[in-house]
């Protein structure tokens, strides 16, 4: 089917609420195991005689003072930004649409989208963290600023974890190419983000076989590295006792 500026679809974020429910548990876990670390280890200290009574009569209640009082303003910032939390985004014919909890919306405008200043062969890249395993951004150019379209934004506990952000990225990149065909996107973004650069769409199929190949290759570095640890000094890196 032809993809057109009167037939062009609205797409949705959906929710994977397995894997947002598997975050939020690890998230809490991992918050109340920080809070039992944080609030033992004046007491540990003590117990291993880093300081005497008379220091921990004075160190420790002030320390457990100004530690809840920052658990109290953190409580507090978490529940003022709350109403400014994501709960779904929406990708029509006028751009990407962020949803609030308080019913305001966020939206990037493909008419406001810029073309780059001279020097700068694209309009629209995507940008890798140096030594981050962070996924890559999409950039695009705002009022003369560059500006990372997120669509991973919905808030984790006050809405879910978004499954189809690829899809949702894929259906931006084609509506600039429909409503914004002066904006020079670069080649790097279909391969970046597994866009069929044909059909616009998501390639699901691209992707696992890009993390396929990314986990055989770590299995060959592993097993590389295990042999030259055996033949160079005797011993095994997955077993070290050998």
């Amino acid at each position: 089917m032809n993809i057109t500026k009167q037939n062009f679809s609205e797409l949705e974020s959906e929710p994977s609420w397995l894997i947002t429910k598997v975050l939020r548990l690890i998230l809490t876990i991992f918050t109340f195991i920080m809070l039992v670390l944080f609030y033992s280890m004046p007491i540990l200290f003590y117990m291993e005689n880093y300081f005497d009574a008379i220091v921990a009569l004075i160190f420790i209640p002030v320390y457990y003072l100004v530690l809840t009082l920052l658990i109290v303003k953190l409580i507090e910032h978490i529940l003022k930004v709350k109403p400014t939390a994501i709960e779904y985004i929406i990708v029509d014919k006028i751009g990407v649409h962020y949803h609030r909890l308080d019913g305001e919306i966020e939206s990037v405008f493909y008419k406001n989208l810029e073309r780059s200043p001279l020097g700068i062969v694209y309009d629209i890249y995507p940008r890798t963290v140096a030594l981050s395993t962070a996924p890559a951004l999409l950039i695009v150019r705002i009022n003369r600023l560059e500006h990372a379209i997120n669509f991973r934004k919905t808030d984790l506990f006050y809405s879910y974890y978004t499954k189809n952000h690829r899809a949702l990225l894929a259906h931006f990149i084609k509506g600039v190419k429909i409503f914004r065909p002066d904006l020079r996107i670069s080649s790097s973004v279909y391969s970046e983000f597994c866009i069929d650069e044909k059909t616009m769409q998501f390639n699901k199929r691209l992707y696992w076989k890009t993390i396929a190949m990314v986990l055989v290759f770590l299995i060959i570095v592993i097993i590389c590295i295990e042999l030259y640890m055996k033949y160079r000094f005797g011993s095994s890196l997955l077993n070290p006792k050998e």
